[in-house]
């Protein structure tokens, strides 16, 4: 029987044959959060519940309640743990009809919408969201194990350069967390790309994977790390590793998908895994980074080095800004990447966390763009040109902002410490060595060569 509960368009065929490929041969024993999401059934509460305990925006959630919210959410998509969960639902609502398909997507539905709403009128603590971010580990229908990596990925959702035109976007940026990953992979470094498709732009993550010939689908787990160890690298698609991106792409409005989505990747729990995050403006870094050392300490995750980012607008006097106490500077974001404005760094590494800092361009050395020489229009073909540009050195200015963004990447697996944040002179000097090793790795060709040796039927 088929792992997801709810149904997609036949243009995600692909996603959904290799996501069955991979429930078959799955072993959850790798992953603490499924076994504790588990233990949390006998305690589960009715709805009603959960719901007003969510809607009470005056107090705190505490952990066990958000991972029974999440049962109750998973349950709608994720027919494996639907069925371990189904005799508890019997038995909280003893009616028979509660254990309907239906019923079971409604109940999942009204979670997503209160966590939503929770999240809008009440900043989300870092341990809410780890709950949230160990429910979604959960989901995942595997749980690879790859010793080390270093993974990227951005929120998406955020405003952009530029004005929108009735609602859209008109334009974005280069795919910078998927190109970062290559340029990682190219110097040698294992790297993984967590994305999927996108809600603002007209290229995200997979497309781009797409448009650059790299492998979404395999036709066997095997052949799956089999290319991984061979090339350091792996795209992961969260449609393919994860049931619960189902539901939040069938409510087709705000969810808590960019959560859950990002942070939380399809590995093992002992992988230990170093990540570069990029936000929109709608959570704090430094939640973030808290978050994280939370999964680490209750053993959901293994972390490295971990560096969140926001890209902080032009309007924003970010030097009045206190930045050892609490603040909302995170709220000037505008790009879940590098803006040559400033970019307010949150930094942690293996569950400490270390504290904030807003870099500019010239604590990197030689690296300069403006926002004019790296706004794309938010057109397909207008992406794809620009992605192959940044690199391959076709527009140095589009490369050296990669190199900038791949940086942080490879500060984040270096396992920063806590002089990054105290001590300029250091980190500028972190900085510049990690971006002149990644610009170097542009300018060379060693990025091109690399791509060609993985996509050898693109075109470059």
């Amino acid at each position: 029987m088929p792992i997801t509960c709810v149904k997609k368009h036949s243009d995600r065929a692909p996603d959904l044959a290799f996501r069955e490929i991979l429930a078959d041969v799955s072993d959850h024993n790798t992953s603490t959060p499924r076994s504790d999401l588990e233990l949390a059934i006998p305690s589960l509460p009715p709805l009603h519940v959960i719901d007003e305990a969510l809607k009470n925006t005056e107090v705190e959630v505490d952990f066990e309640t958000i991972m029974h919210a999440m049962l109750y959410m998973l349950s709608g998509s994720n027919r494996q743990l639907r069925d371990i969960v189904n005799d508890r639902v019997l038995e909280v609502y003893n009616d028979e009809s509660a254990c309907d398909g239906q019923a079971f997507i409604a109940r999942a539905i009204s979670v997503v919408q209160a966590l939503a709403c929770r999240q809008r009128f009440h900043s989300l603590t870092a341990s809410e969201v780890a709950a949230i971010a160990a429910g979604g580990m959960a989901d995942c229908v595997a749980h690879l194990d790859l010793g080390e990596v270093i993974e990227t990925c951005g929120m998406g959702a955020d405003k952009g350069f530029g004005k929108s035109s009735h609602g859209a976007v008109q334009y974005k940026t280069i795919n910078v967390s998927t190109l970062s990953a290559l340029v990682l992979s190219s110097i040698g470094l294992p790297a993984i790309k967590h994305g999927s498709y996108g809600n603002t732009s007209k290229v995200a993550s997979s497309n781009a994977a797409d448009m650059l010939d790299i492998p979404r689908h395999f036709e066997s787990y095997e052949l799956m790390m089999e290319y991984f160890c061979e090339t350091g690298f792996l795209y992961l698609e969260a449609g393919v590793f994860k049931t619960v991106h189902d539901l939040s792409h069938m409510i087709k409005h705000e969810t808590v998908n960019h959560i859950l989505g990002p942070m939380s990747v399809p590995v093992s729990s002992n992988t230990i895994l170093h990540k570069l995050i990029g936000l929109n403006g709608h959570m704090d870094p430094r939640v973030i980074v808290e978050a994280y050392n939370i999964l680490h300490e209750r053993n959901y995750q293994a972390m490295g080095g971990i560096v969140a980012i926001c890209g902080l607008s032009s309007d924003v006097e970010f030097r009045k800004f206190d930045l050892t106490v609490p603040n909302d500077l995170y709220r000037s974001t505008v790009v879940d990447e590098i803006s040559p404005h400033g970019t307010l760094l949150a930094v942690g590494c293996g569950g400490d966390y270390f504290g904030q800092v807003v870099i500019e361009l010239n604590d990197f050395g030689e690296c300069s763009f403006t926002e004019a020489e790296i706004m794309i229009p938010n057109e397909e073909e207008a992406v794809k040109v620009a992605n192959m540009a940044a690199l391959t050195d076709e527009d140095s200015r589009l490369s050296d902002y990669l190199a900038a963004n791949a940086a942080l990447a490879l500060i984040a697996y270096s396992s920063p410490n806590i002089e990054f944040i105290t001590n300029r002179q250091y980190r500028q000097g972190e900085l510049r060595r990690a971006y002149d090793i990644c610009r170097d790795a542009i300018s060379t060709g060693e990025v091109k060569r690399y791509l060609q040796s993985i996509s050898p039927n693109l075109e470059i």
